[in-house]
Formats: C-alpha cells, sequence, structure tokens
C-alpha cells in the first residue's frame, strides 16, 4: 500500500535523515502485509522485531522477481524510525 500525505505549505521534504523526518514534512507512507507464517526473520514474533529488521524484512521482500524496483527503492528509502508492525488479528482472505 502507499499512501502520500503532502504539506501544503512545504511541498517537498527536506529535513529528514536515514532514521527519522520531521512530523509536519511530506512523506510517502509504503507498507506490506503478510501472513505470520511468511516472515523471513524468525529470531521473534514481527512485532518484537527492532525498526531495522523490519526495514531489512520489507528489503528482502521487494527485491525478489516479480516485483517493480520502485518498490524495492522505497523500501531502501525508508526512514527507520518510522519502522513498525501493524497486527491485523482477522480479516476476510482476499485473492490474489
Amino acid at each position: 500500500m502507499l499512501a502520500p500525505w503532502q504539506n501544503p505549505l512545504v511541498p517537498f521534504a527536506t529535513r529528514y535523515t536515514p532514521l527519522t523526518i520531521e512530523p509536519e514534512e511530506p512523506y510517502i507512507m509504503f507498507s506490506a502485509g503478510s501472513p505470520i507464517s511468511h516472515f523471513h526473520n524468525r529470531r521473534c514474533t514481527p512485532d518484537s522485531l527492532t525498526p531495522a529488521e523490519l526495514k531489512a524484512e520489507v528489503i528482502e521482500r521487494t527485491s525478489t522477481p516479480g516485483i517493480h524496483p520502485r518498490f524495492a527503492e522505497l523500501a531502501q528509502m525508508a526512514c527507520m524510525n518510522t519502522a513498525y508492525v501493524s497486527t491485523v488479528r482477522k480479516c476476510e482472505v482476499i485473492r490474489p
């Protein structure tokens, strides 16, 4: 999922680092979802992975054949402190 937000007063992000971005800066939210069983990193449960491990997980997943290279580029550019897990406990199955 991609969800952009642009601040009308600051159209382009300028104050960000590989670790964080200021809250009033424009951004693109990038999210990836899957069953817990599909996580590559099995060190612990997904909600206990560090932001660096979550970013590495998304980079690994977007680097596979069939995934558009722009998704891999977005994953590489993700600010580290913005990576988190949002667990969905129950949902309807969606066919590919």
